[in-house]
């Protein structure tokens, strides 16, 4: 008889990767199960090449709308900060 855990292990282990290569980013790398609001729309824009200034408040998750696509594209990523004398 075979452990409860071992066979659900296995289940995880078979399971395919999800089709987000964004979504999976962001629950490898930084623990999210999900996006925020517009995240997904603002990342997968700047994954296909695209600019976005996103004005977010603090804590709002703006950081992760720079960093997912920086991991999935090649090259650098710039990133440009409000000063904060604005």
């Amino acid at each position: 008889m075979t452990p409860a855990h071992s066979s659900a292990a296995a289940l995880a282990l078979s399971e395919p990767p999800p089709a987000d290569p964004a979504l999976a980013i962001l629950g490898s790398v930084f623990g999210y199960p999900s996006f925020r609001s517009q995240q997904a729309e603002i990342i997968a824009h700047m994954i296909a090449g695209g600019d976005a200034p996103v004005p977010m408040p603090t804590g709002a998750g703006e950081s992760l709308c720079v960093q997912v696509p920086a991991l999935l594209r090649p090259g650098v990523a710039p990133r440009f900060g409000q000063s904060p004398h604005l």
